[in-house]
């Protein structure tokens, strides 16, 4: 039914076209806004593990100094403070990386998202699979060598 000048009283189609696309904009910036904190989390997973590792193998260089295994190659530990009464192989006071059990016993309860893995003489950590969003370990060689540790966040 025709209103006031002969215009409809319902929504015009300019109207609607409007309101579709903010609409659109406002839901492309929410799904941008999110994209965004997923990475910035993968991220801060990455820096966290890495943290966690470095401070899992101080602990585990302690015990094994306080033992007196820092020249052995490897050896056999029961760690305390990390996974309670654990046994974990050691290389030259750090863990070493014989198995991915050996380093997933350094960590209470390890999140799903974590895909570890042997490549050579690292272990490899990855956030939800991603390549180029990971940790990086290797145990010294040598004795009094230190660890060395990696993140790679490109591919977060």
């Amino acid at each position: 039914m025709p209103g006031r000048g002969g215009y409809s009283q319902g929504i015009r189609l300019l109207e609607l076209a409007v309101v579709v696309i903010l609409a659109g904009l406002l839901a492309t910036a929410g799904i941008q806004r999110i994209m965004l904190l997923q990475r910035e989390a993968r991220v801060l997973m990455v820096e966290n593990f890495a943290q966690s590792l470095k401070l899992a193998g101080r602990m585990v260089y302690l015990q094994s100094s306080a033992v007196g295994k820092l020249g052995e190659r490897r050896y056999r530990l029961t760690a305390y403070g990390l996974g309670e009464g654990s046994e974990i192989e050691v290389q030259y006071g750090y863990p070493a990386i014989t198995s991915t059990d050996n380093i997933l016993r350094l960590f209470d309860d390890l999140s799903g998202r974590w895909h570890l893995n042997i490549d050579g003489e690292w272990l490899q950590a990855c956030v939800d699979s991603r390549p180029d969003c990971l940790v990086r370990y290797q145990p010294p060689e040598q004795p009094g060598g230190q660890p060395r540790l990696e993140q790679r966040l490109e591919g977060c």
